[in-house]
């Protein structure tokens, strides 16, 4: 996800930073689409875990999942796309959202802050 989209709460992962771990230790379901998601300690043990990818090698590698698809990520979502049904409450989501926010403000004040010259 890019940096400035809207729904961007953080990045998961060995990396990662924001709210996207504990966003993904909190969600229903987890998708992962076109990943061999290499960091098995960043997911959630008691979720249900879709994967999709084209490489059928890769799919539950790394974690057990609920259901595997072997297609491509574009074309299986625009095949699932009609199927969701739009939700109204982003409780969960500004929730998130808020936390990457407070986060990022966390980081940016340790790197910035003003150091006295010696």
């Amino acid at each position: 996800i890019q940096y400035d989209n809207p729904y961007d709460v953080g990045m998961s992962g060995l990396l990662g930073y924001g709210a996207a771990y504990e966003a993904t230790n909190e969600c229903d379901l987890l998708v992962l689409l076109g990943t061999d998601f290499p960091y098995n300690a960043f997911l959630p043990d008691d979720v249900k875990i879709v994967q999709v990818d084209v490489r059928p090698e890769h799919l539950g590698r790394r974690s057990k999942l609920d259901l595997a698809v072997w297609g491509d990520v574009r074309e299986t979502l625009s095949c699932l796309t009609p199927r969701v049904k739009p939700k109204s409450d982003r409780k969960f989501l500004d929730r998130m959202l808020k936390k990457h926010a407070n986060a990022l403000e966390g980081v940016v004040k340790a790197y910035t802050r003003k150091v006295e010259k010696h």
